[in-house]
């Protein structure tokens, strides 16, 4: 019988059933976990997915799963657009060093080096390390200080919150930000779509964050939030739409559909009018800094 409530990890408030037996719908990863359950707390917006997970998070993934070629040439050719507007903009901050924690499969952190800023990226998954890639936090540089950690797409994969956030507390310079970009919970594409919104990614998602839990989990830590943007070129909307698309296919198809190109184009011109109207996407951008720290970046 599936419960019908649950409390909240963060402020220990009452979750209600939002969708149960989600399964994962995208094609462009092979996977047939099932048996998690959505649900939402009343007060903070955060959605957590029950049973909780609590085996190695690296059994969660097929082994492809780092690898961009899997989600199609435009599905990447978006990405790698995206990577290069975000080094552009971190170009305009002077003597900065960064660790990009989660770097997946190091694209972002070869291109940024090549444009010229100082990076290191942190992958624990990754067999591929190198001297500016690592999967032991032992092995970054002595200083161990970094004026900006950026987790792009990264900290709603945790089970375990406390042990990263502290990490990152640890390398993060004085006066050094934490940029956080993830799903966002209350977005209107995820009451829209419901189960088959695209960032809800079973099993390899654990739970997506409001602002307000986010920010709450962050405090907790010994942060505090100082900016708050939305995420550009978003491909949520669009990979909802695929889902909806597959429930009237009799049989899975690996890697996006033949349509996907039109769905995309759909998809863009809507998170373009949700970012211009409501000034919200299916993703939010945060930026903490240290308690009691300077903030190095300003808004943008």
């Amino acid at each position: 019988m599936e419960s019908k409530s649950t409390v909240c990890e963060i402020c220990s408030g009452s979750q209600e059933l939002l969708y149960a037996d989600v399964k994962n719908q995208e094609g462009w990863i092979d996977c047939n976990f099932s048996g998690l359950s959505a649900y939402q707390c009343k007060y903070c917006g955060l959605i957590e997915f029950h049973p909780q997970i609590c085996e190695n998070l690296e059994n969660l993934y097929p082994n492809d799963y780092l690898d961009r070629g899997n989600r199609g040439r435009i599905h990447q050719g978006l990405l790698n657009l995206a990577e290069i507007l975000e080094v552009r903009r971190l170009k305009r901050m002077k003597e900065v060093r960064i660790l990009d924690y989660g770097s997946g499969g190091g694209e972002w952190v070869s291109r940024a080096t090549k444009g010229g800023l100082d990076v290191f990226g942190y992958e624990p998954f990754t067999k591929n390390t190198t001297r500016r890639i690592v999967n032991d936090f032992s092995d970054l540089p002595d200083s161990n200080e970094f004026s900006l950690v950026r987790l792009e797409h990264v900290i709603e994969h945790f089970i375990d919150l406390e042990p990263h956030l502290q990490q990152i507390r640890r390398i993060l310079a004085p006066e050094g930000i934490v940029q956080i970009t993830t799903p966002d919970a209350e977005s209107i594409s995820r009451k829209l779509f419901g189960r088959y919104w695209g960032y809800l990614h079973v099993p390899h998602h654990t739970r997506i964050f409001s602002e307000k839990s986010l920010t709450a989990v962050m405090e907790a830590s010994g942060f505090e939030k100082i900016n708050k943007t939305v995420f550009p070129l978003n491909l949520c909307t669009a990979i909802s739409l695929e889902n909806l698309v597959r429930l009237s296919l009799a049989r899975p198809v690996r890697g996006h559909l033949s349509i996907f190109p039109g769905l995309l184009i759909i998809g863009l011109l809507c998170e373009s009018l949700l970012r211009l109207v409501v000034r919200r996407t299916s993703a939010m951008r945060l930026q903490f800094k240290r308690t009691h720290s300077n903030s190095l970046i300003s808004n943008e």
